[in-house]
């Protein structure tokens, strides 16, 4: 060991120490030569370092497990600071912006936040606390300059006395788009199906001919809403039907059904004003 100075002393680390029973512990070693022209003293200090180097182990292990959990995510993961900074940002992140990891760290995360959810997105931020989650619906910008919808995550954190943000986003374009064209549909076929002048219904095949869906058309033809029937909510369809006749329906329905052929009928309701009509029903 070499020493500078009258007071100089050395120190190491990573010193395996044994104990009486044959034990190592870890340690650090100081040697502090002492202030005196003539003599060659030394004094040695150990200092066990065992919970220090346990705790610096757990420390470097919980990283990498946060490191592999980070990187092989499913879902778009980002660590943004208290500017809301983008810090790092996993491989699924960047794949679905379409660009490098380079070219996103160290940019706002509202250079990746679409026009027309710019607003929605602030208003969530302005409701958002320490620990507390808050989430939603947003575009998000990829680098070819198109849209995608994407559902969203973001819960705040301290570390070191310092907030950051922890952010996520899953991709769910392929589902709105379905969600998107099936309303659409649905609403074509809600358009068409309120202007037939008669009924257009789906029921069970069932006693009362519990109504699931029936259309606008009913309250023109029976005089009930369409509420009232739906679910047997007030009365059921089977009682619209004249008592004359509900055998005739139920026979030509059931046979047609075990045959899996279509049907046509004609037969009689009686309507809210006690009024009968003829009424043709058919099945394809």
């Amino acid at each position: 060991l070499s020493f500078t100075g009258r007071q100089g002393y050395q120190r190491g680390d990573g010193w395996k120490q044994l104990k009486k029973d044959g034990a190592h512990f870890d340690a650090e070693l100081y040697i502090l030569k002492l202030a005196d022209n003539t003599s060659q003293t030394h004094v040695g200090m150990v200092n066990e370092t065992t919970w220090q180097r346990a705790a610096l182990t757990a420390a470097v292990n919980v990283d990498k497990r946060f490191r592999t959990i980070f990187d092989h995510a499913a879902v778009g993961e980002i660590i943004l600071s208290e500017s809301f900074q983008i810090l790092d940002i996993n491989p699924v992140g960047y794949h679905m912006l379409g660009m490098e990891k380079e070219s996103i760290v160290r940019t706002a995360i509202f250079q990746f936040i679409a026009d027309d959810s710019q607003q929605m997105f602030d208003s969530a931020l302005q409701n958002l606390s320490g620990g507390i989650t808050c989430n939603g619906y947003l575009n998000l910008i990829h680098r070819s300059g198109g849209h995608f919808r994407c559902e969203w995550h973001l819960v705040s954190f301290h570390e070191a006395d310092k907030p950051f943000y922890f952010f996520s986003f899953r991709n769910i374009e392929e589902q709105y788009s379905t969600q998107k064209r099936l309303e659409e549909s649905q609403r074509l076929i809600s358009t068409l199906i309120s202007g037939l002048p008669g009924l257009a219904y789906r029921c069970l095949l069932d006693p009362w001919w519990t109504m699931l869906f029936v259309s606008e058309g009913v309250n023109r033809l029976t005089g009930y809403d369409a509420d009232e029937l739906l679910g047997n909510k007030a009365l059921t369809f089977n009682e619209l039907i004249h008592p004359l006749d509900k055998e005739l329906v139920l026979n030509t329905i059931s046979e047609a059904i075990q045959r899996k052929a279509p049907y046509e009928i004609v037969y009689r309701i009686v309507g809210k004003d006690k009024t009968v009509k003829w009424v043709y029903r058919d099945w394809e």
